[in-house]
């Protein structure tokens, strides 16, 4: 286990510094090799998982990471101060001295080991490796057609990997300064790579991620600062499975806002859809695997010390509002990575949720969208990517006659599409556990039900432009596309549609026993034969099996445009009439999305309050 840690965690950052000054030519050979090895070692650390696996820090690394964490503060300034933006060097400002009362304040941190992997963790460095590293390989073709030099677009696709290696470190750190750090090296990567092309878009969506996302590192300052008060440990593991709330609730709730920060969650959403305006690789790393996945993390870290508190209460009231209300707003956007962007923060919003309730089932169902939900997102971005760069379309209201011009990139966006709201995908099945984790809780239920019929609609939505008919075009010509374009998309699509078929033995032998010891009770899942029997229902592998006659008729459903309709109306005397096939669009005024951020931020606050006073 502690060869695959150091393979998945130091090498990744190792070959990031090292490709990053090395000649492109060389860079996708070797950036693939190591994208593989972290895969490859994620892989044989969850066949081969027995127990909990430890490891404490050498003593003499200390003051590395406290240096660390100030020069990453200090820099943060000086951007603030270069960017002429008050709001970023302030926050920064405010960071280092509660950081500083941290570090020198004389309280004892406590004694454990500073990395602690579990089940939880294997998970995440599954989804972190396999589809980060797919994203990485991705974007050195995605960056041959980006105007910038040559020592440029090698650097990108280096710290891309170099992503990889902070995340997969941050979701083992046990020690709470360690993620601290960590959590702040992601706000770095993130400030980085969005503001990519330097361009005035791209400079100022950057400041915004930049300022944003540091209130969630004073939100996790303010947390270690109520724990030291407390006199409790700064480390996650000894605090939460001690079971006692006495004095750190109001510490987790501190933390979860700043989980909340990570996870672009209303109010913060703006951040993470101003990071449409970077390279498309940036938008599928931090929306699949990386930076928002932190939100559903910790929370379902947590889960286990918040389980049926006020503070879970509010948290999962607060998913339940994101989940509905992002989807509904994702109804008005016509660009089409907008689009997707909403769409993440919406099903962040119900991992939030049912992190939040607790339960072995609720938790499960958690998971499973969580990782399905990474690898179909970003077979979504590469894909708009592909249609972006090859067809130069962005928006979904462009895009009639697609179907003609590119059948293998719509089929793939209509592939992902399906594999988030139809069965027998992973992402389906786990909103339909999460159906029978909430029926105890009325508004929990209503959450998931009237979102998940929202987010598809919206889905469905597009699909209507993608399968339009722009005037005149007639054949079908399959478009030829790079090669690391057409088959990373294939291979996560392959993943996809294996764990589909074999849904339930990848719920009861991958999830369930997550779901178990985060909450260190049985989840009731099991398997008979190739079937999901679950406490209350069960789910035949025949009927698995039955909804792939669904997708042998989409390929079908693909080459079938959807054209112009004629029709004669009442008194127009028989003539016939060009009605061109549309869709609709919800576009909430100012006041209604003003209003809907306010009540946003009011949920915050009572998680504040609630979690330091129940």
């Amino acid at each position: 286990m502690d060869t695959a840690f150091y393979v998945m965690t130091h090498l990744p950052i190792a070959a990031a510094l090292l490709l990053a000054w090395l000649p492109r030519f060389l860079i996708s050979p070797l950036l693939g090799f190591f994208a593989a090895a972290a895969a490859a070692a994620a892989l044989y650390a969850v066949l081969n998982y027995t127990e909990p696996f430890t490891l404490t820090l050498p003593h003499w690394i200390d003051p590395i990471l406290t240096g660390a964490d100030f020069a990453l503060l200090a820099f943060f300034v000086y951007a603030g101060v270069r960017s002429k933006s008050a709001l970023v060097w302030a926050i920064a400002a405010l960071q280092i001295v509660l950081l500083a009362y941290v570090e020198f304040s004389g309280h004892s941190f406590g004694a454990y080991p500073e990395i602690a992997v579990d089940r939880l963790t294997l998970a995440m460095w599954l989804l972190i490796s396999f589809v980060g590293g797919a994203i990485a390989f991705y974007s050195i073709t995605y960056m041959d057609y980006e105007r910038s030099s040559e020592r440029k677009k090698t650097a990108f696709s280096a710290i891309l990997l170099g992503f990889i290696g902070v995340m997969n470190l941050l979701v083992a750190a046990d020690s709470i300064p360690v993620f601290f750090l960590l959590f702040e090296l992601t706000t770095l990567a993130s400030f980085v790579l969005i503001g990519w092309r330097e361009d005035e878009a791209a400079v100022s969506n950057s400041i915004r991620a930049l300022w944003m996302n540091q209130i969630g590192g004073v939100a996790l300052l303010a947390g270690m600062i109520a724990l030291l008060l407390a006199d409790k440990p700064l480390f996650f593991s000894p605090l939460i499975g001690a079971g006692d709330h006495g004095g750190i609730l109001a510490a987790f709730s501190l933390m979860s806002v700043a989980a909340l920060v990570k996870g672009a969650q209303m109010p913060f959403d703006r951040w993470l859809l101003g990071a449409m305006v970077a390279p498309t690789p940036v938008s599928a790393i931090l929306h699949s695997s990386t930076m928002v996945k932190i939100a559903p993390f910790m929370i379902l870290k947590f889960a286990p010390l918040i389980a049926g508190t006020y503070l879970a209460v509010t948290l999962s009231y607060f998913g339940g509002f994101v989940f509905v209300t992002a989807a509904a707003l994702a109804l008005g956007r016509k660009v089409f990575k907008e689009i997707l962007a909403y769409s993440t923060i919406s099903l962040l919003g119900l991992m939030i949720l049912l992190a939040s309730i607790g339960t072995p089932l609720s938790t499960s169902a958690a998971l499973a969208i969580l990782l399905f939900h990474g690898a179909t997102k970003a077979m979504l971005f590469m894909e708009a990517g592909v249609v972006e760069k090859l067809f130069y379309m962005k928006r979904i209201t462009e895009m009639g006659g697609l179907i003609v011009r590119a059948p293998m990139s719509v089929f793939l966006i209509l592939f992902g599409f399906a594999s988030v709201t139809l069965p027998p995908f992973g992402a389906l099945v786990g909103k339909w556990i999460a159906i029978e984790a909430s029926v105890s809780g009325k508004f929990a239920f209503l959450f998931i039900v009237l979102g998940s019929v929202v987010i598809t609609l919206l889905y469905f939505k597009a699909v209507c432009f993608l399968l339009g008919k722009s005037g005149g075009e007639v054949g079908l010509k399959v478009e030829k596309q790079p090669f690391a374009f057409s088959w990373i998309n294939g291979l996560i699509g392959f993943v996809l549609v294996a764990t589909a078929l074999f849904i339930a033995p990848f719920l009861v032998i991958m999830i369930s026993p997550i779901a178990s010891e985060l909450t260190s009770s049985p989840t009731g899942m099991t398997l008979d034969g190739l079937s999901l029997v679950l406490p209350s229902g069960r789910l035949e592998f025949w009927q698995i099996a039955s909804c792939w006659l669904l997708f042998v008729m989409l390929p079908l459903l693909a080459f079938r445009t959807i054209g112009k309709v004629d029709r004669a109306m009442e008194y127009s005397g028989g003539e016939r009439l060009d009605m061109p096939s549309v869709t609709f669009f919800f576009s909430p005024s100012l006041g209604v999305t003003r209003a809907l951020t306010a009540v946003s931020f009011l949920f915050l606050i009572v998680t504040i309050v609630g979690g330091a006073f129940a």
